[in-house]
C-alpha cells in the first residue's frame, strides 16, 4: 500500500512539474503576442490556459477601466454574451435528467401560445438553432432606443412570438438569440423559479462559482470590467443595453477562474451526466441528412486534428471566447472588455495548439515566382462557392470569390497557411503530378476544393502618372446608401466606402483591381474625356454614377 501511494505521489509530482515546464516554455511568447493585441493603455483582456484543472497560464493585459486608469487583473468579471447559451442548455438538460421535460418534447407543451404555424417544433430544435425562430436582435425594431428598455421574460416571449418562422423547423441551421430567450422562459415555467435563481441554485452556488451571476448594471458588483467600443476619436463607453434583453441568450457575468471551475465540473459530471453532456456536444442532423457544427449551446470543430468545443460571445463592450479540447482536457478562455477586438478564436487556437504540441505554422517556405504561379486558379466545392488562388504583385493570394484577399504562405511542399487565419491548405495532385485541388482545414472542419477549368483573370499592374489618376478622383453613387469616394495619395489611388479604404491598382487605362479585395473597377469615359460613371465587378456587376 505504501508503495502504491508513493507511485501516485511521484506521478502527481511529475505531472505538476510537466505543467510548470509547459507554462515556462510558452509564457514569454504568449506574453508578447497578447501585449501586442492588448496594449497597456487600452481596453484589456484576461487569458487563462489550464489542463486537467491545472493552471498553465493566467495573465491580464490592458485596462479594466480607462477613465480611472485601473489596470486589468485576472480576477475581473466580464459580460459573457453568447457564452451564456451553454449554461442555458445545461439547465434544460438538468430539467430533462430530473424528468421534468424531454428535449424531444414539442415547445408548445410548455409554451402553448407560441405559434408554430402547424409545424412540429421541438425543444431540441431550439437548442440547435434549427427551429426557424427569427432572431429579434436582427429586426429593424432593435434600435439603440429599444436596447435601453427593460422587458420581462413574458414581454420578450410576446415580442418573439409575433414574428413568423424563418423556415420549416429542422430544415436549416440559423443562429437565433430569440430561441435561447424562449429556452430561458421555458426554464422559468418548468422550474417555477426565475432563470437567474435557477442557475444560481442549481449551478453557481453548488459549484463554488462565486464570481458568476446575472449581470445587473444598476448593482455594485466588485471587479466588474467597464465595456468599450472603438470610436472616431478613440475608445468610447459601450452603447447602453438593458441586460433584461439578452436574458438567457447572453446576460451572464463571470471571470476566467469561474469558467475553469465550470468546465472542470462538466468534466467531472457535476453539472449534468456524461450522457447528457455528450448529447449537448454532438452535431445536429438536419432533415436532409447533413450535419451542422453546433450542438446544444456549443460550437463544434477541430484543432489540429483534435475535437474542440467552443463558443464566442459578442455583446456591447465585450468580446469573449472559450474553447475546450476533451481528449487533452485543455481549457482556454480569453475575455476582453472591448467589442470589436482582435479575433479571440485565432488567439485561443494558437495558444491551445502550442500547449498540446501541435503549433500552427508561422514560418514561410520560400518559393520562386514560377513555383507559386503553378497554384493559381479557380477552385470549386459543392455548396461552398468558389475560392481563388492568384499571384499579384509578386505574392500568392487566397480569397473567396469577391471576398478579401489574404497572403498564402508555404510551410512545406504543397502545404500552405492563410496569413492571419487558422486555415491550412493541403494541395492534391493526380498520379501525373497535376494539381487537382486542395483540402482546406479550419476550426469548423475540412472542405475539399476541386480545380476548375476556368481561367483566372490576373493582369499585371502598370504605372500611371498622377495627372491621369486625378481624372478618376471623385464620388460615385451605387445606391442612396452606397457612395464610393475615390482619392489619390501620391501615386496611389484609393477607394473608400463604409469606413473601409482599399488601394486601387491600375492594369489598363480606366481599369483597376483592388489590392486587398477580389474586385475590379472599370471607369467609363465620355467623348470629352470626362469620367462619367464606373462599373464594379465583384460577383457580378454594379453601376455607379459620378456625383462630382
Amino acid at each position: 500500500m505504501k508503495h502504491t501511494w508513493r507511485c501516485y505521489l511521484l506521478l502527481f509530482c511529475f505531472l505538476g512539474q510537466a505543467h510548470v515546464g509547459l507554462a515556462q516554455q510558452f509564457a514569454p511568447a504568449w506574453d508578447s503576442l497578447l501585449t501586442r493585441q492588448f496594449p497597456a493603455a487600452g481596453p484589456g483582456a484576461t487569458v487563462l490556459v489550464a489542463q486537467a484543472g491545472q493552471v498553465l497560464y493566467r495573465r491580464a493585459f490592458g485596462q479594466a477601466d480607462l477613465e480611472r486608469h485601473v489596470a486589468m487583473t485576472p480576477d475581473y468579471r466580464f459580460r459573457l454574451g453568447s457564452l451564456t447559451k451553454q449554461f442555458t442548455a445545461c439547465a434544460i438538460l438538468k430539467l430533462a435528467e430530473e424528468g421534468k421535460l424531454s428535449v424531444h418534447d414539442e415547445l408548445t407543451r410548455y409554451l402553448p401560445d407560441y405559434p408554430t404555424e402547424g409545424h412540429s417544433l421541438t425543444i431540441e430544435q431550439v437548442l440547435t438553432h434549427t427551429a426557424g425562430i427569427p432572431d429579434y436582435t436582427h429586426q429593424p425594431t432593435f434600435t439603440p432606443q429599444f436596447q435601453r428598455q427593460d422587458l420581462t421574460p413574458r414581454q420578450l416571449f410576446t415580442l418573439i412570438a409575433a414574428q413568423p418562422l424563418d423556415f420549416v423547423p429542422g430544415q436549416v441551421f440559423r443562429y437565433s438569440n430569440s430561441g435561447y430567450v424562449l429556452l430561458g422562459y421555458l426554464i422559468e415555467v418548468v422550474s417555477g423559479k426565475s432563470y437567474e435563481r435557477y442557475l444560481q441554485d442549481t449551478f453557481f452556488t453548488p459549484l463554488g462559482m462565486t464570481h458568476t451571476c446575472y449581470d445587473h448594471p444598476e448593482q455594485v458588483i466588485p471587479e466588474r470590467a467597464a465595456g468599450y467600443q472603438p470610436g472616431p476619436a478613440g475608445y468610447e463607453n459601450a452603447a447602453a443595453l438593458s441586460m433584461s434583453l439578452p436574458y438567457a441568450a447572453g446576460s451572464l457575468l463571470t471571470n476566467g477562474d469561474d469558467l475553469l471551475r465550470w468546465y472542470e465540473a462538466l468534466r467531472q459530471g457535476r453539472v449534468v451526466g456524461a450522457a447528457s453532456l455528450a448529447q449537448a456536444q454532438r452535431p445536429c442532423r438536419l432533415a436532409n441528412g447533413s450535419y451542422t457544427a453546433y450542438g446544444y449551446g456549443w460550437e463544434l470543430g477541430s484543432l489540429q486534428g483534435s475535437p474542440v468545443v467552443k463558443h464566442v460571445g459578442r455583446i456591447n463592450g465585450f468580446l469573449t471566447y472559450v474553447l475546450y479540447l476533451p481528449q487533452q482536457q485543455l481549457f482556454v478562455s480569453l475575455l476582453t472588455n472591448c467589442n470589436p477586438a482582435p479575433d479571440p478564436e485565432r488567439t485561443a487556437f494558437l495558444l491551445a495548439a502550442q500547449a498540446i504540441g501541435k503549433p500552427y505554422p508561422q514560418a514561410a517556405l520560400p518559393l520562386t515566382a514560377r513555383q507559386q504561379q503553378r497554384y493559381v486558379g479557380i477552385y470549386q466545392a459543392d455548396g461552398a462557392g468558389q475560392r481563388k488562388i492568384s499571384w499579384e504583385l509578386g505574392q500568392l493570394l487566397f480569397m473567396p470569390s469577391g471576398g478579401d484577399k489574404a497572403p498564402l504562405l508555404a510551410y512545406a511542399p504543397d502545404k500552405f497557411y492563410e496569413a492571419q487565419t487558422l486555415t491550412l491548405l493541403a494541395i492534391n495532385r493526380d498520379n501525373k503530378g497535376i494539381i487537382t485541388g486542395f483540402a482546406a482545414t479550419s476550426p469548423t472542419g475540412t472542405t475539399t476544393w476541386h480545380r476548375t477549368q476556368e481561367r483566372l483573370f490576373n493582369p499585371p499592374a502598370i504605372q500611371v502618372p498622377a495627372a491621369t489618376l486625378d481624372r478618376y478622383v471623385g464620388h460615385y453613387q451605387f445606391t442612396p446608401d452606397f457612395i464610393l469616394a475615390v482619392r489619390r495619395e501620391g501615386l496611389t489611388l484609393y477607394g473608400e466606402a463604409f469606413g473601409r479604404k482599399v488601394e486601387l491598382v491600375p492594369y489598363q487605362t480606366g481599369k483597376f483591381f483592388a489590392r486587398t479585395v477580389d474586385l475590379h473597377l472599370l471607369f467609363q469615359v465620355a467623348k470629352t474625356g470626362h469620367i462619367t460613371s464606373l462599373t464594379k465587378v465583384q460577383n457580378g456587376e454594379q453601376q455607379a454614377k459620378r456625383l462630382d
